[in-house]
């Protein structure tokens, strides 16, 4: 308890000591704050202006492509979070930046006594000019350069933002023609394809003396009639043909591959919407038999619900199956029918 205010008392000295012994010399510590001051004053002004200039940029990912042949477009894309980073690295590659350097003539323009420095010396003053980052909780990205010139940060900026865009462009481009040839070239394909089954169908019109409405000789009623029945009859055998064979395959998978090749013989909803409640199912039950092992309750009750709902989707492809067949045999009695009849009107026109 004494001794407390022994030592604030010390500690009260000491400081008074300070004191005194700076008031003493306040001539010079003022001097050598004056000192100082005034030597940071003139080493900041001293010091080359540096000027920044940004330049904000939308990015996002290119949109999917679209499927014509797809029953249902989707056009929603998951978030990824890797793509704004590697825009990032794009904006600050060597291909951008050199670039940017070519359209600019930096390598003059940095240059001593209108020589030109070498591409690889202006790459590494540009990068270390520029700095790249993502506005907060946006998709935007601003790109920052700073040099002694403000026109010149400025048309650094707007530049590397062109040269992004048009590489985007260029490779959307290519894309894009490349898939226009794919086109072409299957049109290509088709059309001698039509070609040649023209000349099929015009040697079978010569071999069988089948009229042709628009043709050259004169057309009477029969013929339309003959000509008519012709294409339902095609059409008819068209369709019986593509159920047989839809019927074949149903036919030739057992339940288990039925389930698994369901979603793409099909577009039935509860069928879609049942396999994927089975899938939900089995990854749940893989991972709590994993935990707790099979004889589990809450494993049980998952292998119960696998069960019923393998069980009710066997009944609606059987149904689905039933369906097919009974109109396979529906397409196959038109397609006998139109054949009758085709060929009691050939024979007709032949005996007239």
């Amino acid at each position: 308890m004494s001794n407390e205010p022994a030592e604030q008392q010390s500690g009260t000295l000491h400081f008074l000591d300070y004191w005194r012994v700076i008031r003493s010399r306040k001539e010079i510590v003022l001097a050598v704050a004056i000192l100082v001051v005034l030597t940071g004053t003139v080493y900041t002004l001293m010091l080359p202006n540096i000027y920044a200039s940004t330049s904000r940029i939308s990015v996002s990912e290119d949109a999917p492509e679209i499927n014509p042949f797809a029953p249902q477009q989707s056009y929603y894309s998951s978030y990824n979070p890797y793509f704004l980073r590697t825009q990032f690295e794009i904006l600050t590659s060597k291909p951008i930046l050199y670039e940017v350097i070519n359209r600019l003539s930096l390598r003059s323009e940095w240059g001593k006594a209108g020589e030109k420095i070498p591409r690889d010396v202006a790459y590494k003053i540009l990068r270390n000019s520029i700095s790249v980052f993502q506005q907060r909780d946006t998709s935007l990205i601003v790109i920052s350069a700073k040099r002694d010139n403000p026109n010149g940060a400025a048309k650094i900026a707007n530049e590397i933002a062109e040269v992004y865009r048009d590489s985007r462009l260029d490779i959307a481009s290519k894309d894009a023609r490349a898939a226009i040839d794919k086109i072409a070239e299957a049109l290509r394909e088709q059309r001698d394809r039509v070609d040649v089954a023209e000349q099929v169908v015009e040697d079978i019109r010569k071999d069988l003396d089948i009229a042709v409405i628009g043709g050259e000789g004169s057309v009477d009623v029969d013929n339309i009639r003959l000509q008519q029945l012709e294409g339902d009859r095609l059409a008819a055998q068209r369709d019986m043909v593509e159920k047989e064979g839809l019927l074949k395959i149903l036919d030739g998978l057992d339940n288990k591959g039925l389930i698994e090749r369901a979603s793409y013989i099909t577009f039935d909803q509860f069928v879609m919407n049942a396999i994927q409640q089975l899938q939900d199912i089995e990854v749940q039950l893989s991972s709590l038999e994993a935990d707790y092992g099979i004889n589990h309750p809450e494993v049980r009750r998952y292998t119960l619900q696998k069960e019923t709902l393998e069980e009710t989707l066997q009944t609606r492809l059987q149904a689905l199956r039933n369906g097919l067949e009974t109109e396979y045999l529906i397409a196959k009695n038109n397609f006998d029918s139109l054949e009758e009849i085709l060929a009691k009107v050939r024979a007709t026109n032949i005996e007239s």
